[in-house]
């Protein structure tokens, strides 16, 4: 009887309704399913092979002998019992690491770091798929003793429990593998299910010039990195508050001329959309006779109701809903307008939902396409991702900002149910971020703000970036769950230096976890504009 303390089983089986023989399709020359066998024991592990007794799977024996590989043949129904009997010489307390061959990212340093994770919590079994994990679908790996598989084998009788392995088990004793869940990765896929996905981790691998050795977390980067937009200005949204009130550190409005020149400037370089609101002064204004002086009809506007309260009755709320979307189309010299945004969650509630009722009846005749809130605080955002006719959720964020952090991963799961884009606006905190002015600070009332400074200009340095500006918009632009970055611009010349700077090489992982770990903690309360004239 061995005396392992690990050992892997990969299962492989060549009859895939939707891609049928993938795992001996080759990636980099290499067999899929001896990539993935490979992979798992490049830190020295043993890995068996499990495919079942139907001659249909003969093709994969004679690959495994080729490559001098351990493998079982076993019952082709109950992929449970194969699992068992394929481990009949080792003791009841092996670590049983359960793999599939279509998933070729997992490989040793995974399985390392999952067994330890396994051991120190003392568990009955550990999984690292599903989005808490934070992984990509595909960095898929099973931890569990054999002991309960024994169990299991002897207890179920249901198909679905003896076709997936684990299943019986995972009711009684499910833990998600946490460890790097703040890498928010879970939105991606890197399993081969179809021809799609072939093709896509075969050029992933393409120059990868060790497939076996590369680590599991490079692989995941550059997914990332293949995934996001080689056409980064199409996630810059152009922010309208600056064209048409004094916003931030703006000392003086933005005039029509300029306002025309941002906009065709913004235009020309490939940026679709534009934030506006009817709260924002004459921005709608502005905006609307810009576009029209272009003769542009494909930008995208964004704008957001006038904001009630309940002290409006319930038809005085029903009117002005209605007076605010005609004035806001009329501003823009729209018929329709792409997306409208509450410009304050918690009108969803006021009345009953009157609000709320007024602007899917206006979307249902056609005036709005898409509907949005603008949150501010996490209760917002936690409400507002369950609801399925919320297309746009709009939400503060920036280098700085922890808040969301626990919740990026409620924000992915909203987003994989239903159609959902967030953009994100105040990433450079109305300028703070970007000034060690006294004058500017002391309206915060925030006395360590010079702490701030010296830990951004030291990052700035360390990941070698450009400026301040660099670090803190390459920090925005690298988060795989933000859509959209709203960016407000003083002028043509710093709307063409955030484009320039957009472009720009993105954070890696690693920075973008020191950059989370290091950070200064600070209040809510500087997070917030509205909080700034009250004493922190």
């Amino acid at each position: 009887m061995s005396i392992s303390k690990l050992v892997i089983v990969l299962q492989v089986r060549l009859n895939s309704s939707r891609l049928y023989g993938k795992a001996l399709m080759k990636i980099n020359k290499i067999p899929i399913l001896i990539l993935a066998a490979k992979r798992l024991s490049n830190k020295g592990h043993k890995v068996i092979v499990a495919t079942s007794n139907n001659k249909i799977d003969d093709p994969i024996i004679s690959c495994l002998k080729k490559y001098n590989l351990d493998y079982y043949r076993g019952d082709s129904k109950n992929v449970l019992k194969r699992i068992v009997d394929a481990l009949e010489d080792f003791k009841d307390n092996t670590t049983v690491v359960r793999a599939t061959a279509d998933n070729i990212f997992p490989d040793g340093n995974l399985v390392d770091e999952m067994y330890s994770y396994y051991v120190s919590k003392k568990l009955s079994y550990l999984g690292s798929n599903g989005v808490d994990s934070g992984l990509p679908y595909g960095v898929s790996l099973e931890l569990i003793k054999l002991r309960e598989l024994k169990v299991a084998n002897r207890i179920v009788k249901k198909i679905t429990d003896r076709e997936h392995v684990t299943l019986f088990t995972k009711r009684n004793k499910d833990h998600i593998f946490k460890k790097f869940n703040y890498l928010h990765l879970e939105n991606l896929r890197c399993t081969i299910d179809c021809s799609d996905d072939y093709q896509k981790i075969k050029k992933l691998f393409k120059k990868i010039k060790d497939p076996i050795r590369i680590n599991w977390k490079d692989l995941c980067q550059r997914l990332l990195n293949e995934n996001q937009s080689k056409n980064n200005n199409r996630s810059l949204i152009l922010g309208g508050a600056q064209l048409g009130l004094r916003y931030g550190n703006l000392d003086n409005k933005i005039d029509f001329k300029n306002t025309s020149l941002i906009i065709k400037t913004a235009i020309a370089n490939n940026i679709k959309t534009i934030d506006t609101a009817r709260s924002y002064g004459e921005s709608e204004k502005n905006i609307g006779q810009s576009i029209t002086k272009l003769k542009n009809d494909k930008i995208r506007i964004i704008s957001k109701l006038k904001s009630f309260d309940s002290s409006y009755s319930g038809l005085d709320l029903k009117k002005g809903v209605k007076k605010s979307v005609y004035t806001t189309l009329y501003s823009l010299g729209l018929k329709k307008i792409d997306t409208l945004l509450l410009h304050q969650a918690n009108n969803i509630f006021i009345k009953n939902g009157v609000v709320w009722k007024s602007l899917l009846n206006l979307k249902k005749k056609k005036l709005i396409k898409k509907l949005g809130v603008s949150v501010q605080t996490v209760n917002e955002l936690l409400y507002t991702i369950k609801m399925k006719d919320v297309s746009v959720i709009q939400l503060p964020f920036n280098i700085l900002d922890n808040r969301w952090d626990k919740y990026i991963h409620k924000i992915i799961e909203a987003k994989l149910s239903h159609n959902l884009e967030i953009h994100v606006r105040s990433c450079y905190l109305q300028g703070l971020l970007l000034t060690n002015s006294k004058k500017h600070w002391e309206k915060t009332r925030y006395k360590n703000y010079k702490e701030i400074n010296r830990w951004l200009l030291n990052k700035s340095k360390f990941f070698r970036r450009q400026s301040i500006t660099d670090l803190c918009l390459s920090y925005i632009k690298s988060q795989n769950w933000i859509d959209g970055i709203i960016i407000g611009v003083d002028s043509r010349k710093q709307l063409l230096e955030n484009i320039r700077l957009i472009n720009l090489n993105k954070l890696s992982l690693a920075e973008i976890s020191d950059i989370n770990i290091s950070r200064p903690k600070i209040t809510n309360a500087l997070l917030n504009p509205h909080k700034w004239r009250n004493k922190f």
